[in-house]
């Protein structure tokens, strides 16, 4: 149950990150992301699923710091 609210934010980064390499160079109200969108490799962490090396993670609640449930994560990684 769910699937499609899980696809939905992975779905909405591949929008965003095609519109900006669409619009890479041109003078936008999306320029800021060009900052923010600089990692080659983007994770979404869905839930803390048993099994997985996230199923220890603390609750979402009101947790700002360190990795979450529900957030995406920019991972630095080389190219080949």
């Amino acid at each position: 149950p769910g699937l499609s609210t899980d696809i939905a934010p992975i779905s909405i980064m591949v929008v965003k990150l095609v519109i900006q390499e669409l619009l890479k160079g041109t003078e936008t109200t999306l320029r800021s992301l060009e900052d923010d969108l600089i990692a080659p490799w983007y994770m979404w962490l869905n839930r803390r699923e048993p099994g997985t090396q996230y199923e220890n993670l603390e609750p979402l609640e009101f947790n700002i710091s360190g990795m979450n449930i529900l957030r995406w994560y920019g991972i630095d990684v080389t190219r080949h």
